[in-house]
This record gives C-alpha cells, sequence and structure tokens, in this order.
C-alpha cells in the first residue's frame, strides 16, 4: 500500500513538474513584453496653407525618439500579434517662433484639429502601413504652446524582425484657427503640406518580465530558446527528483519530518520558496491600488480620466507628489494656483470647483473630502515616480546582478522627461519644489551607473539603452554623451556613427561634438 501510494505521488510530482515547465512557458509568454527606443532628436517642417488668402506658415514637428512595444499603446493590456509589434513616435509640434519685428510676426496656425490616422503611414522596403490614432487632443480654448497638429497618439503594427523604414506624413487637411497679429480668425480648413519622411533605424529588442524581474536584451527567437532550456531543466529536476526517491524507497522507508506552520519554507531549506535575491519594494498590489498615475514622460493616468481640465488634472499631479502628509486648502490653492501676470488670484470658489472635477474623475475612494482625512490627499493609487525611487533605493544598496536587475526595472519606467508637454503655470510648483530636477538627477544617475555596470558585464547592447534612456532626460548630458560614443565605436560602424554625430550636434554644439570626436582617435 505504501509503495503503490509514493508510486502514484511520485507519477504527480513528474506531472506536476512537467505541468509546471508548460505553464512557465506559458505565462512567460502572457507576461513579458518586448521593447525598443530610438533616440532621434531631429525637428522638421510641414507647411500648412490656408486655402482662402493662400497664407502658409510652417509647423514645426520635434522628433525626440520612436518606441517599439509588444503592448499595445492604449493601455488596454492588449499584446501584439505573434511576430508583429507596435511602432509610437514620441514628438511635439508648434507654430514658428518668428522674431518680433521681422515679417510673418504673431501669424501662426493653431488649434488644429491632429491629423487624421490616413495621413501617416510607415513604409520598410516595398511594404507600408498605416496608423491608427487615438486620444487625440481637443484644442479648443487651448494654451499656444502646441499647434495640435500631432497632438495624439499614432501607432503602426508593424513586423518584429522590421530593422529600419521611415514614417512618412502626406498631404492631408485639418481644420485650425489662422492667427494673424496674436489674433486668432474662425476655424477653417487647412491644407497640409507633405511629404514629409522620418527616417527609424531600429535597435535590438529586449524583452522584459514583470516589474522588479531581471530584463535582459534578446531577440524574438533567443527568448523562445530561453523558455525551452527552462521547461528542459524543469524537466530534469523532475526526472532527478523521481530517481532520488526511488532510490531511498529501496535503503529504507523515509521519516516524515514536522515542521512548524510558523516556519518559512525558506528556512527548512526550500530552494523553490526562498525569497528573491532582489526585494523589489515598488511592486503595486493591484487588488488595493486600482489607479495609475505616470509623470515620467507625457502625463498619464490609468484607467484614462477622459476630458478633465488642466487645472484640476495639475491639482491629481501635486497630490500623487506630495504623499507625506495631508494638503490644506491654502497649501494646494498657493502652489497651484500662483497670480497670473494682473496680481489677480483665483478664487476660493473656482478652486473648489477644480477640486469637485479632480474628485468626480477618480472617485470619493481615491480622493476623499479633505475633512476625512485631515486635509487633501490621494489614496490607493501608484506612480512610476514611486516605483522608480523604489527601485533606486534597490540600485543604490545592491550590487552586480541585484543592481543591475532594479537598474534595468528603474529605466523601464522612463518614457521621456518628467511631465512632457505639461507646461502651463499650474506645474510652477514642480519647478519651484526642485521635483524636475530632482527626477532628472535620479534618471540620470540609475542611467549612468547602470550602463557602467553593463560595460563591466560586456553587455554593450543593454549599456547603450540605459544611456539613451537618460539621455531623453538630461539631453546635454556631456558624461554619457561620452560614454555612449565609446559604446556606439566598439560597433565600428560609420553608418552609425554618423547618425550619432549628428545627434550628438543638435545636443552639445559643434564645439562639444569636436570634444566627442576626439574621443573616436583616442586624442
Amino acid at each position: 500500500m505504501i509503495l503503490t501510494t509514493r508510486r502514484t505521488l511520485q507519477s504527480i510530482l513528474v506531472v506536476t513538474l512537467l505541468m509546471l515547465g508548460l505553464m512557465s512557458g506559458v505565462a512567460s509568454a502572457a507576461t513579458a513584453h518586448t521593447y525598443g527606443d530610438v533616440l532621434i532628436a531631429q525637428s522638421y517642417e510641414i507647411p500648412i496653407t490656408n486655402p482662402t488668402d493662400g497664407l502658409t506658415y510652417q509647423s514645426v514637428v520635434l522628433v525626440s525618439g520612436a518606441h517599439l512595444d509588444t503592448r499595445k499603446p492604449d493601455y488596454s493590456g492588449v499584446t501584439a500579434p505573434k511576430g508583429q509589434i507596435y511602432l509610437t513616435l514620441k514628438w511635439t509640434s508648434a507654430p514658428p517662433q518668428i522674431p518680433y519685428g521681422q515679417p510673418g510676426y504673431g501669424n501662426f496656425f493653431s488649434q488644429i484639429t491632429p491629423l487624421p490616422a490616413s495621413a501617416l503611414t510607415f513604409v520598410s522596403g516595398k511594404h507600408s502601413y498605416g496608423s491608427v490614432r487615438i486620444n487625440p487632443v481637443d484644442q479648443t480654448g487651448s494654451s499656444l504652446e502646441y499647434d495640435g497638429l500631432i497632438q495624439a497618439t499614432y501607432y503602426f503594427l508593424i513586423p518584429i524582425s522590421t530593422k529600419s523604414g521611415q514614417v512618412v506624413i502626406g498631404k492631408t487637411t485639418s481644420i485650425g484657427t489662422e492667427y494673424q497679429n496674436m489674433t486668432g480668425g474662425q476655424p477653417t480648413v487647412l491644407n497640409i503640406g507633405g511629404p514629409t519622411s522620418i527616417p527609424l533605424t531600429f535597435p535590438k529588442l529586449t524583452v522584459v518580465s514583470p516589474p522588479g524581474a531581471v530584463t535582459t536584451p534578446l531577440s524574438s527567437k533567443s527568448s523562445v530558446l530561453s523558455a525551452v532550456i527552462q521547461w528542459l531543466i524543469l524537466i530534469a529536476i523532475g526526472l532527478g527528483i523521481f530517481y532520488l526517491v526511488r532510490r531511498q524507497r529501496k535503503v529504507a522507508e523515509p521519516v516524515e519530518a514536522s515542521v512548524p506552520v510558523d516556519t518559512p519554507a525558506a528556512a527548512v531549506g526550500n530552494p523553490l520558496s526562498a525569497p528573491s535575491p532582489v526585494a523589489f519594494v515598488g511592486q503595486v498590489d493591484s487588488a488595493t491600488t486600482d489607479l495609475q498615475i505616470n509623470v515620467l514622460g507625457g502625463l498619464e493616468f490609468i484607467p484614462s480620466l477622459g476630458k478633465i481640465s488642466d487645472p484640476a488634472r495639475a491639482f491629481l499631479i501635486y497630490l500623487a507628489l506630495h504623499t507625506d502628509r495631508p494638503r490644506s486648502v491654502d497649501d494646494a490653492q498657493t502652489a497651484l494656483y500662483p497670480l497670473d501676470s494682473s496680481g489677480k488670484d483665483i478664487s476660493r470658489s473656482s478652486f473648489l470647483n477644480y477640486v469637485s472635477e479632480a474628485r468626480k474623475a477618480v472617485g470619493s475612494r481615491h480622493l476623499p473630502e479633505a475633512g476625512d482625512v485631515g486635509g487633501y490627499r490621494l489614496q490607493h493609487f501608484t506612480s512610476d515616480w514611486s516605483q522608480f525611487q523604489a527601485y533606486l533605493a534597490t540600485f543604490e544598496k545592491s550590487k552586480d546582478e541585484s543592481a543591475i536587475a532594479a537598474g534595468r526595472a528603474a529605466l523601464t519606467l522612463v518614457r521621456d522627461r518628467a511631465l512632457a508637454g505639461q507646461i502651463s503655470r499650474y506645474y510652477e510648483w514642480a519647478h519651484t519644489e526642485s521635483y524636475f530636477s530632482q527626477m532628472e538627477r535620479s534618471i540620470a544617475k540609475v542611467a549612468f551607473e547602470l550602463s557602467s555596470l553593463l560595460i563591466r558585464a560586456d553587455d554593450l547592447e543593454g549599456a547603450e539603452w540605459a544611456l539613451r534612456k537618460g539621455l531623453l532626460v538630461a539631453p546635454a548630458s556631456k558624461a554619457m554623451w561620452e560614454q555612449l560614443t565609446d559604446v556606439l565605436l566598439e560597433h565600428h560602424d560609420q553608418a552609425l556613427m554618423q547618425r550619432h554625430w549628428h545627434a550628438a550636434e543638435a545636443e552639445l554644439g559643434s564645439s562639444g561634438l569636436s570634444e566627442l570626436k576626439r574621443r573616436e582617435t583616442g586624442l
């Protein structure tokens, strides 16, 4: 009876381990995602014409980079079909800044409805791919820092094996307002000129595990190979255990060992239950936290809050970054709504209306009444900045593989400069309280130190990825440009270096470029 039971248990053990192997492969495919970033830093001018009077002005489009990701950029959690990946551009557009006193000063187009998806095409070789437009920004009544031409998210679904191509902006029409001498007319149909081509060369992609796990640059083929190897290892472990148990049974009956119920599994030698070598305190319990606020790039709320005013949105960001204590009405109003150019302050009733709008957008669970918590405080949420700080703490106190894992996890959160595009007066507190500078210093620190660790580990692709992440927020960092130059020189690719020199000159100027080029000759 005992032997029969043991055979049954052994069979169950082996089958369980085999199933674990299969499930591990499935889980990896379900939770890991693949991505890559391209640093471009190039501006383009797109002509816009009002057919009623024939006047043409240029919209200046600054393309900071491109992003490849198997996760759909609408935050739906949808993963790209096998063998495909989503491509998005990181860009902004604005009217030309004509100096005062020169012809054309005060003339431009603004409040433009974002380009239709049909205007954008990605071309690679003989193949072309259409775009999808989501989250277009309503420019009505907005400030004039951006003309609205591309204030939406555009993405392409392309083969994951694509190495290069170009995004082409073709001729199209849109609705916008012409301003002459800073005075706007009526919205009218505008002719958007073209074509404008934006060349892209994609890096080797990175396979990223869930937050907190080690991320390693891999090709899609090598990630599959890795999953197969893990599966085979689990099979080998199962067969080994089966063999040992059979052998032990022939010698003597095992003695049952009792373990106190409050003893951790790791304490009795179970390696599968031992703590991870890196304890990522930035991981979030989704059961209690269902609001994500991302500030390390363009502002994102997950789930989306829909249409909400800029003052109400700024109020939520203020609370998201001030988590040390509840904030009083005076605290928040003074920080968020500084006196305007006429010296006029916002009324208390207007401020409270914005607070009510913010509460309606996120719900009272996340933003309760001030009297309930002793002031205004955002609850049951997380932010990419708080996660980054947790990873940073682990990075600073860890060594080697653990530090690399924490650094990768931190930089994965970085999409662009903090609160990119949010430049209204409602965010002046983020400058005066040094939030932006603190974020930039922290990101640059992780990027440079992680790249140094990866260089010592002979992972040049990982080092390049880290440095490009750092340059997103600190584009004029001489130290990072120097380190990136040393890394790229190892490729011995003249075309790659020409693109690198061009991007470096845009940030460092001709004198900075001259210093950088000395590293090529060692002089």
